[in-house]
């Protein structure tokens, strides 16, 4: 039975991962949608719950766009994580980082 909202899309698409303090990570996505995205990268010092922030870049033709999304992990695998996406910093994130 599928629980997620919306639909996911296989899609590869480079993105970057910026967690409190550390250094950005390359990665790739391999389903995204309005929601939720699953970044492959193995061993990620990633843990559920945390807030990141991501950067995706996407080509088209010959203009390259980047969007910039907070996320909270939502749960981690061998293979890479699930993360949740946010248009803002969510709140608790803030108030835990003293923001």
């Amino acid at each position: 039975m599928e629980r997620r909202r919306e639909i996911r899309r296989g899609a590869r698409v480079t993105a970057y991962v910026y967690a409190t303090g550390g250094h950005p990570v390359r990665c790739e996505t391999l389903n995204l949608s309005a929601g939720g995205v699953f970044l492959s990268a193995p061993r990620l010092p990633l843990h559920p719950g945390e807030v990141v922030a991501l950067v995706f870049t996407l080509e088209f033709d010959r203009v390259v766009r980047t969007y910039r999304r907070w996320a909270r992990v939502a749960h981690c695998r061998e293979e890479g994580v699930g993360v949740r996406l946010y248009r803002e910093r969510p709140l608790e994130a803030c108030s835990a980082a003293g923001a």
